[in-house]
Parts: C-alpha cells; structure tokens; sequence
C-alpha cells in the first residue's frame, strides 16, 4: 500500500529522476486530488460567471465544513486563506494594537513569521521580544521557559509553533495555549506544520488564533490553509486584501462573509480539501500514516546516525527528522545555499539548516518513501560536499601559490 508502489500508482505527475526526501517544504498532491483539481478548473472555464457568483461560494461553505470536521471545530470559525503566512499577517495586520504591546515569539519562529512581527513592530510601535527555545532540552523545559517568560507580565500576544519549520520540533503548544489564557496574554499558533501531521482538536483547545497550512501534510495543492480565529475574536480580524465586502457585525456567518471572496483569483482549490481527506481514509487513516511514517523514520535515522556517528536533533517520531552533519562535512552557509540549488538540477534535494550556528539536515518521511530513497539522498549529498571540499582545497592550494 505504501512506498514506491504506492509512488507509481498515486503520485504519477512526480518525475521518476527525483529523490524525495523533502516533502515537509512544498507538499504534493496525489493524482485523485489534482484529477479534481482540473475538474474544478474546467468548470470555472466553461462559464465564468456562473462558476464566480453562484460554485464559488458552495464551494468554500463546503471547503469549510469539510476543514471544520478536520480538525474538531466549528466551521464558522475558520477561514480558507492561502498559506499560513498570509494567515499570521490577517491576523498581526488587522488586530487593534496599541503602543506600547508586546508580542512574544520564539529563537525558532519561522523567519517570515518573524518579518510579519517586525513590520507590525514598526507601524503600530508594539515592542517584540524573542525567548531562547533550547530544543535540545526537550519539551518540560522550552514550557517552563515560556510559563516564566509569560509570567513576568506586560505580553499582549504569543506566537508560537505547533511544530517548528528549521529544525523540526513539536512544542508543547496545548500547554503553551493553556498558560496564555490563564495569564491573559492572546495565543497566536502558526501550524504551518499541523494539519496531517499531528492530531489536532481546535473546538477543545480554542486558541485565540491558529494557522495551518494543508498543503504541507494533508496532500492539497498549495494555496489552501486554514486561519481559525476564536468567536470572541471575529468582529475584529479583517480579510488581508479587502474587497467587495466589509463586515462589522457580529454573526454566526461574519467570517464566511468577510473570507469568502477575497478578490478574483483561482477558487479550483477549495474542492481539494475532501479528496484530499478521502485519499487518506483510503489509506487506512491518519493513525495508518502516522505509523508508516513513523517506522521509516526510525529505521532511517538508526541508519543514518551510525553512518555519520551523529545524534538527532529533537528526537521525536514526527513525519520530519533532524540531524547535525558531521565536522567533516561542514561548509559555510552561502556554500550550503548554493550546494542546495545545484543538487535540484540533478533530482535531489537535501534541506540542510543551521541551528546555533551548527548546519542540521531535516528529512520528511511520507508515504510514498522507502528507506532506498534516503539512501540515495545522503550519498548524493556526501559525494557532492566531498567534492565541494576537494574543490576548496585546490582552490587554497592555487591562492598559495599566487602569493609567492
């Protein structure tokens, strides 16, 4: 059911030359999912209109309902947008800041995360602050850090991870929802990895404001996300881009008639959220995904790890793993960047990230991987840093001799 046989019959559009051991960055849609993709862009096609004024809006109420069953809340408090990237800048860019707030983050917030806060720093004149989140010293202790951070009082807002991007760990962001609401400081939770990749109950945990991307794990096309905004919230959080409609009731359908048509734009996506859900049923479920991911992963880095005599990063049984690279395969980072570019050129790519100044690399495991992909992945990777060095080393060698 699983690996390259499930790669071949499921996942057709990814080329044969590819190694893909990264899934974790861009996601990908099996063929189901983007057979109703096409479909649903045929239909926009065959009468414009029709498909704007009358499809459209069935489409997102059903997008909607099928996300609210997803993750255990009431559909009306969640809204279909892009990524969740352009659901932290609703939420920072339309939340009535005063002079004056603060807004907690983490060392690890994604960086465009961070940018949203800065700018938000800068046109409202609210102070950000950054708490060190040491991963190495698991969960208990990043929560303690935080209840004491939050605890010393004066935070308006905490933006946090469900599970971080670079490297890949999951907070204990529950707990983390639970101190911010017993110290009235507002939860914002960026689950750009979330949905697909571990259980979520938003109409339990009600966070203040939580983002998610489905393009990452639940194997939509991207430019599906969901931004949850608690009921206590929905008259103040505004679309990004403001069109046709402007809403300041408050309603059981304020949400769906502010996000339901943010402006023209390609609407084919929001039927993919159902199949999406239907091809994972079909494979036995989240739990039956979970745990094939789960048994490659381990298998990997068991392997991995007495290959490199290296330790992971945050070890956890996630869809994504870190490693630190070896002393002997440590590059500058612009020599990483470049390595990671020339790799895709020749069907591979590493995602290698630095944490403490150290370069980690991160794997995805998915469904349709077996162990033979990560082989192939890491010998490509230590030939063409091997190469790389060697490369150094003439090139030193050269520069010597020049300034004789």
């Amino acid at each position: 059911m699983f690996g390259e046989a499930l790669r071949k019959s499921d996942f057709s559009g990814l080329s044969t030359n590819v190694t893909p051991v990264n899934h974790g960055s861009y996601g990908l849609p099996p063929d189901s999912v983007v057979a109703e993709f096409q479909a649903a862009m045929a239909d926009d096609l065959s009468f414009p209109d029709r498909y704007m004024f009358v499809r459209q809006p069935q489409d997102y109420v059903s997008a909607l309902k099928t996300v609210g069953d997803i993750i255990h809340c009431d559909y009306h408090d969640v809204a279909i947008v892009n990524n969740s990237t352009s659901g932290v800048n609703t939420v920072l860019k339309s939340f009535p800041w005063k002079r004056g707030d603060k807004l907690l983050l983490t060392s690890v917030v994604y960086p465009a995360c961070e940018n949203i806060a800065q700018f938000t720093a800068k046109m409202n004149g609210v102070e950000v602050e950054k708490m060190v989140a040491d991963i190495e010293k698991g969960q208990d202790h990043l929560l303690a850090e935080f209840e004491k951070k939050i605890k010393s009082g004066g935070y308006r807002m905490a933006m946090f991870d469900v599970v971080s991007s670079m490297p890949a760990f999951l907070f204990p962001y529950e707990q983390m929802v639970q101190v911010c609401r017993e110290n009235g400081v507002l939860s914002m939770v960026d689950g750009a990895h979330g949905v697909g990749l571990v259980p979520l109950d938003l109409g339990r945990l009600q966070p203040d404001f939580f983002v998610s991307n489905l393009h990452k794990w639940f194997f939509t096309p991207r430019g599906t996300a969901l931004l949850y905004v608690n009921k206590k919230h929905h008259a103040t959080i505004q679309p990004l881009v403001q069109s046709h409609v402007w809403v300041e009731d408050v309603g059981e359908e304020t949400l769906i008639k502010k996000f339901t048509f943010a402006a023209s734009d390609n609407y084919a996506k929001l039927r993919c959220i159902e199949p999406a859900k239907q091809f994972r049923d079909r494979l036995g479920g989240d739990d039956a995904i979970w745990n094939y991911a789960a048994g490659l992963r381990d298998q990997v880095m068991g392997w991995l790890s007495k290959r490199w005599g290296m330790e992971e990063l945050g070890d956890q049984r996630l869809m994504m793993a870190n490693i630190w690279l070896p002393e002997k395969f440590v590059l500058p980072f612009e020599e990483i960047e470049a390595l990671k570019r020339n790799s895709s050129e020749d069907g591979h790519f590493l995602q290698i990230g630095f944490y403490q100044g150290r370069p980690v690399l991160r794997l995805s495991f998915q469904v349709y991987n077996e162990v033979g992909d990560y082989e192939k992945a890491i010998e490509y990777l230590e030939k063409a840093i091997e190469k790389r060095l060697e490369e150094r080393s003439l090139e030193k060698g050269v520069a010597t001799l020049t300034t004789k």
